[in-house]
């Protein structure tokens, strides 16, 4: 992924960040920068397998509405049970996510 220049360098010194080789993960707020995260941001690589799996489950998600209320109801009570707990929020989140990729026909491993 192309380095970042400018302001984009700029943020990431404030921002806490998670990189791949495809994404990058920036999150505001995250300790020690701060009490909690307030913000993220993905950056994604044009056409890599992490961005083609992101379009495919938009794509599926729009065409299945069935799996769309799942999904919608899923995050809702993740969120509700796991308030506190980003990790375990996302973790079931990408149990989820993985299993419409792959009824999608996604042949990649999911990544979070």
């Amino acid at each position: 992924m192309a380095r970042l220049s400018g302001r984009s360098q700029e943020i990431s010194r404030r921002w806490a960040k998670n990189t791949y080789k495809e994404k990058m993960f920036f999150v505001k707020g995250m300790p020690p920068f701060g009490k909690q995260r307030t913000h993220h941001i993905h950056i994604v690589e044009h056409k890599s397998n992490y961005w083609q799996g992101r379009i495919l489950l938009r794509d599926y998600l729009r065409t299945h509405p069935e799996d769309a209320n799942r999904y919608a109801q899923l995050k809702l009570k993740l969120m509700k049970e796991h308030t506190l707990d980003r990790e375990a929020y996302t973790d079931v989140k990408c149990d989820f996510v993985s299993s419409i990729l792959k009824k999608a026909g996604f042949k990649e491993k999911v990544k979070r």
